[in-house]
């Protein structure tokens, strides 16, 4: 967990650099800790993973990954700042 949370992108979410994928592990394993944290009284720690996951989630729905349609997030490599990289984007 130490690592994930080392490459954790602290101005616009996720893990790591460009290019950036949605990594549902990743957030499912975070949320994961969260909860073991918590449930061994460890709040402020994971309080802090908590607003590493949702950070990271709403800088991926900000970004334009977000299936308006159907839900969830479309995969497909991105930049830094969760903006999509295919030749069509008007982003």
């Amino acid at each position: 967990m130490l690592k994930l949370s080392r490459s954790y992108d602290s101005e616009f979410g996720g893990f790591g650099s460009a290019p950036k994928f949605p990594r549902p592990v990743e957030i499912q394993l975070m949320l994961y800790h969260y909860k073991k944290l918590k449930e061994s009284g460890k709040t402020s720690e994971a309080d802090e993973e908590k607003s590493m996951v949702l950070f990271s989630l709403q800088g991926m729905a900000n970004g334009g990954m977000h299936d308006h349609i159907g839900g969830g997030f479309h995969r497909y490599s991105v930049d830094e700042c969760w903006h999509g990289k295919t030749s069509n984007s008007i982003l």
